[in-house]
C-alpha cells in the first residue's frame, strides 16, 4: 500500500496540472485581429440563385485593425446551423476555417461568391437580409 500511495498522488497531480494547461498558440487565431469598433447583429441569408435554397448567413461587421488603420469590413460566414465556417477580409481575401484554430486561403472574392466557396457551394448565389 505504501509503494501504491506515492505512485497515485504523482497521477493525480499530473492530472490535475493538465487541466490547468494552456496552450497561448491555439488561442491566437481566436483572439480577433483587430477591436471591434461597432458590429451589425444583421445576418444576410446566402441563397443558392436557381433554386433558393438558404445555405447560410453572412455577419458583417466593422474593426479597426491593431495599427490604428480606417475602419474596415470583416464579413464572417456560418452555416445554417450558425455555425462559422470563414470569413472575408475588406479586400476580397476569402478563409475558410479548418479544424479548431487553423485558417485556409482560398482566394480572393466578392463576399457573395467567398462564403459559396467557404460553404462548399458550386453555383451562383445571391444574398438577402432575413425578414
Amino acid at each position: 500500500m505504501r509503494r501504491f500511495l506515492p505512485v497515485a498522488t504523482s497521477v493525480l497531480l499530473l492530472g490535475a496540472a493538465g487541466c490547468f494547461h494552456h496552450d497561448k498558440e491555439s488561442d491566437f487565431h481566436r483572439q480577433p485581429a483587430a477591436k471591434a469598433e461597432s458590429a451589425f447583429a444583421n445576418f444576410v441569408k446566402v441563397l443558392t440563385r436557381e433554386k433558393h435554397l438558404h445555405i447560410g448567413y453572412i455577419e458583417t461587421e466593422q474593426i479597426r485593425p491593431r495599427n490604428g488603420r480606417d475602419l474596415v469590413e470583416q464579413h464572417y460566414v456560418y452555416n445554417t446551423r450558425f455555425q462559422r465556417m470563414g470569413f472575408v477580409a475588406d479586400k476580397g481575401q476569402t478563409y475558410r476555417y479548418v479544424r479548431d484554430t487553423d485558417t485556409e486561403y482560398v482566394g480572393n472574392h466578392p463576399v457573395a461568391v467567398g462564403a459559396s466557396v467557404i460553404l462548399g457551394y458550386v453555383g451562383e448565389v445571391e444574398t438577402e437580409k432575413p425578414r
